[in-house]
């Protein structure tokens, strides 16, 4: 059991890693069911996209998503500010009218309470 918890450990460092990091955005736009999107405060533009304002995106169904949604509902209650772990957007720059989709935004992979 110690073996595969190691190994396990060691396959999620490549994920951790390779995420892109934001600092202290405040969050906006909340939106969605099964997928949570949510605006943030200066996005960069070479990174995401706008889906309506929208920004990132998780999915809620996942143990890690309902972690995620937890907080972020707590940020956005308490006026707090959050840092942001994603995966960036395959249509950076763009927004809906210009290829933009709600499948396109950046995937959040973690977040983080200021």
């Amino acid at each position: 059991m110690k073996k595969i918890l190691t190994l396990l450990t060691l396959l999620s460092i490549p994920m951790i890693c390779s995420a892109e990091w934001l600092g202290g955005r405040t969050p906006s736009a909340t939106y969605g069911a099964k997928f949570i999107e949510f605006g943030i405060d200066s996005p960069p533009a070479d990174k995401t996209c706008s889906f309506f304002g929208r920004h990132m995106r998780f999915d809620a169904t996942t143990p890690e998503g309902k972690n995620i949604f937890t907080m972020l509902m707590t940020a956005i209650a308490t006026n707090r500010t959050i840092d942001i772990w994603y995966v960036p957007s395959d249509k950076p720059g763009t927004d809906h009218t210009t290829g933009c989709r709600g499948s396109s935004i950046a995937t959040v992979t973690a977040i983080g309470l200021k």
